[in-house]
């Protein structure tokens, strides 16, 4: 073996390097964003919907299954905002009650966190029935046409002055 000359002087390998900064890297995405990413992904409240722009467009929404019954709410007239230490109200909430058949709904009550457009639609026996009106802040009780009335299974979107729409939670009074 023949050693031959160079003009270059003579390099060690490079140390290797430390993964410290990865690591802390990898700890900060772990503790900062992802609870930041489920907090967002959990957050049902602020869905935005694409709204409907007409009254031949339809509202449609994907089909919500039957759930637990709504905390109670307020009722109509109660003083808002709430007082201090009480429950945060959800953005947007539709409560039904029944009769004592356990079938036949006898009123509905909303409650809003934010002014704005309301929009209600049923998917029953293949036709659409859909109502709009416009709600203020707080608890109130909710008139709505005879097709829609007696529906258990609505879906609801609320469109706020500032172009932000919420879906509602839908369900049975506590």
């Amino acid at each position: 073996m023949a050693f031959t000359r160079s003009s270059e002087p003579f390099q060690e390998p490079p140390q290797p390097r430390s993964h410290g900064s990865l690591m802390i890297g990898i700890a900060v995405l772990l503790v900062f964003f992802v609870p930041l990413l489920v907090v967002i992904a959990m957050d049902s409240r602020t869905v935005p919907v694409q709204a409907a722009t007409g009254p031949s467009s339809s509202l449609r929404l994907p089909p919500r299954p039957a759930g637990p019954p709504l905390p109670p709410l307020p009722p109509p007239g109660a003083p808002w905002p709430p007082p201090p230490g009480a429950p945060v109200p959800p953005v947007c909430a539709l409560e039904y009650r029944v009769a004592a058949d356990g079938v036949t709904v006898t009123a509905w009550t909303a409650l809003t966190t934010v002014a704005g457009e309301l929009t209600v639609e049923s998917a029953s026996a293949g036709s659409v029935h859909r109502h709009d009106l416009s709600v203020t802040v707080g608890v109130q009780d909710l008139a709505l046409p005879a097709p829609l009335a007696q529906e258990h299974d609505l879906h609801a979107v609320l469109s706020g002055s500032a172009g932000q729409t919420f879906n509602c939670l839908v369900g049975p009074e506590a």
